[in-house]
């Protein structure tokens, strides 16, 4: 089974998945499809110490509350970390209504940390159009990204940290799922996250979300509206 992020609003329903996934004997993974990028595949080659690696996501309005799990996801992709710890402080004081209805969603800073010093910075503006941009910093490559032109540079401490520009082409979902379907299908596996591991992401972020809410306009439930 495949199951589109955000899986659940409330950690209690990972519980009850993985029950029901162990019990039947299915495996799972979660639609997180950056890991299936060509050109994410080629630079993780660039981060094999697999610590002190931090990821920047900064832009406008692209959607903290539901898309922060992808950058999450891209994030351990490289570090292969699942052990670590968000911080809420960052975000604003208000939250905002989703374009889905009954959802909600948030803008400001997350800000997350494992004892591996890996680090990770989220930042959704609100109400500024600027551009998204990725930025990963390791110990041999730094790396600015911008998907929407498809372009990236890079420079490498091999290369007395020279900046090369390259351009990459960032598929379409309809360009990735006939892939995903033959590697489950032919092998039983894949390239996407599996369910076990990305609990591990969507929990922390799940919990924080909701004492946010909580803070702000006193919301008691265990579901966090997100999408």
């Amino acid at each position: 089974i495949v199951l589109e992020k955000v899986v659940f609003q409330s950690n209690k329903e990972f519980d009850e998945a993985k029950e029901i996934f162990n019990k039947k004997n299915i495996n799972v993974w979660v639609n997180c499809p950056r890991r299936m990028y060509d050109f994410y595949k080629g630079i993780k080659k660039y981060f094999q110490s697999k610590d002190e690696l931090q990821l920047i996501v900064h832009g406008g309005n692209w959607g903290l509350g539901c898309n922060s799990i992808h950058f999450l996801d891209l994030w351990t992709y490289f570090t292969e970390d699942y052990d670590f710890k968000l911080e809420l402080s960052g975000l604003d004081q208000f939250i905002i209504d989703s374009k889905r209805e009954g959802f909600k969603e948030f803008t400001g800073t997350i800000f997350g940390y494992s004892s591996k010093n890996n680090k990770i910075l989220l930042t959704s503006l609100n109400d500024i159009k600027i551009p998204t941009t990725i930025q990963i910093y390791g110990k041999e490559a730094r790396i600015s990204i911008m998907e929407s032109k498809g372009k990236a540079w890079i420079s490498l401490k091999e290369n007395n940290w020279n900046q090369e520009e390259i351009e990459f082409n960032t598929p379409f979902q309809s360009q990735l799922s006939h892939l995903m379907a033959e590697s489950i299908l032919k092998n039983n596996n894949s390239d996407l996250i599996s369910y076990d591991l990305s609990s591990k992401l969507h929990k922390p972020l799940i919990e924080i979300l909701l004492k946010h809410l909580n803070n702000i306009e006193n919301f008691t439930s265990d579901y966090c509206p997100i999408t």
